[in-house]
């Protein structure tokens, strides 16, 4: 971990939503729905906390069924159910300090092209959600200290450069080629499949992303 800054940031999580939001409007592939949202803001907590030693959110992150959760952000955008959330006018969040900004742009760079399946396959198999879900209960709270403690290890499923800057066909093929490398701890046995139907049907267009990322 750096050494502790005197950054205290300990922001509204939907202001800190918001800027993923945003983010992902401006990409018409994206496709940003409550459950990636929610990993997305998660894997924040961790890598700001890890950097500065003070917390991003204020709200505590829960372990649910799917995964970390931040309950009222989770009601804000429930309407969506499992769609792409969609704004009519969306605004990038003020005053968000350069610090706050580097941890989402690096959150985002890392992991913004994962689907929500993938970010909850990793949030399952890392970090301090296996040792605290209880199936049946409720309110668990996951500690922030260990949310911290654990960016090393979200970070080795972390593929910079997902997110293609260029035109919608290399953005389509890099996506693409964002399978995992790393294989979980503990995969999920229900997913398995899923990510085996998803290698076969892209491979041609790994190998073309592979071609084009050259």
């Amino acid at each position: 971990m750096h050494e502790k800054s005197q950054q205290t940031a300990e922001l509204p999580a939907a202001q800190i939503a918001q800027w993923f939001v945003v983010q992902a409007q401006g990409d018409p592939e994206q496709d940003l729905s409550n459950l990636k949202l929610q990993k997305l803001v998660y894997l924040a907590q961790s890598r700001f906390m890890h950097e500065t030693g003070c917390s991003l959110i204020r709200e505590a992150i829960q372990a649910w069924d799917h995964g970390p959760v931040v309950q009222p952000l989770y009601r804000q955008y429930s309407a969506f159910g499992n769609k792409s959330i969609r704004v009519a006018e969306p605004r990038a969040p003020r005053e968000l300090g350069p610090e706050v900004l580097a941890t989402l742009e690096c959150v985002w760079n890392y992991f913004g092209g994962y689907t929500a399946s993938k970010l909850r396959n990793i949030t399952h198999a890392v970090g301090p959600w296996p040792q605290h879900f209880r199936e049946g209960e409720r309110n668990i709270v996951l500690p922030n200290d260990e949310i911290a403690d654990s960016w090393t290890e979200f970070e080795r499923f972390a593929e910079p450069g997902i997110v293609a800057k260029t035109d919608d066909y290399k953005s389509a093929l890099t996506r693409y080629a964002s399978i995992f490398k790393a294989t979980p701890r503990e995969p999920i046995v229900e997913d398995a499949e899923t990510v085996r139907r998803e290698l076969r049907g892209t491979e041609h267009l790994r190998r073309s992303a592979a071609e084009a990322c050259r």
